[in-house]
């Protein structure tokens, strides 16, 4: 506690009155269930607005600060070398796009991470969280992720080796569009549905095995795959 408020007290300055030192307290509180000091420096601007020019002599400040944090986005973390953004509530994690840079070599997504002494679930690759990273080489997909955001891996035209997780059900539009660098992809059996054109412009892959719960292959989702030879399907029926 005693860091944070110190975070808050550069931020901010003294306390002028008996609300801003209320508001003081009360952003300490927050700090401390939210656990990150990245939150309070990245919203600085914000804080001092607050306290500087409508805060003064009123214990409005709790009110007025208690709805700021709550409609405050959720603050993306790394955890080696990944970005998550983190559900207090559900402990569950979402991959999610870096603020700057892209992602390279292998990256190995977890079942779980630990942050701060919680350990979280990592279940969806979200919207684009990879897109573009063209140097990236080789992803492992942990066991909890259930789902592959539209366009996650879209243009990722480094890519070679993709391991889907066991857990996997859906994969969303797009999410490995032009992975022109891909030459086989195995489903396993989890993977329900692939979404328009998951798979288009992936010019190298020729080898495909879709797992026993396949059942829905959308428009598109292969096309232009131009070396496609070897498909094959232990689905019991023809997926639609």
């Amino acid at each position: 506690l005693a860091q944070t408020y110190s975070i808050v007290y550069e931020v901010c300055g003294e306390p002028e009155s008996v609300g801003e030192a209320c508001a003081f307290s009360f952003i300490r509180c927050c700090c401390s269930l939210a656990k990150t000091r990245k939150a309070i420096l990245q919203n600085n601007i914000l804080i001092q607005t607050l306290m500087k020019h409508y805060l003064h002599h009123s214990f409005r400040a709790l009110f007025l600060l208690l709805a700021v944090f709550m409609s405050l986005p959720m603050q993306a973390v790394e955890v080696d070398g990944i970005n998550y953004e983190l559900v207090e509530k559900t402990k569950k994690a979402t991959v999610v796009p870096r603020s700057a840079g892209y992602y390279w070599g292998k990256i190995v997504i977890p079942e779980t991470i630990e942050y701060y002494g919680d350990v979280y679930s990592v279940t969806k690759i979200a919207e684009n969280a990879f897109r573009e990273s063209y140097m990236l080489t080789d992803v492992v997909i942990g066991d909890c992720v259930k789902s592959i955001g539209r366009e996650a891996f879209r243009s990722c035209s480094g890519l070679t080796s993709v391991t889907i997780g066991n857990s996997v059900n859906s994969i969303e539009y797009g999410a490995f569009y032009e992975c022109s660098g891909l030459k086989s992809v195995t489903f396993p059996n989890s993977v329900s549905s692939i979404g328009d054109r998951a798979f288009e412009g992936c010019s190298d892959l020729s080898y495909i095995t879709f797992g026993s719960g396949i059942k829905r292959i959308d428009a598109f989702s292969f096309a232009g795959c131009s070396k496609l030879c070897n498909v094959y399907c232990y689905a019991e029926n023809v997926p639609t």
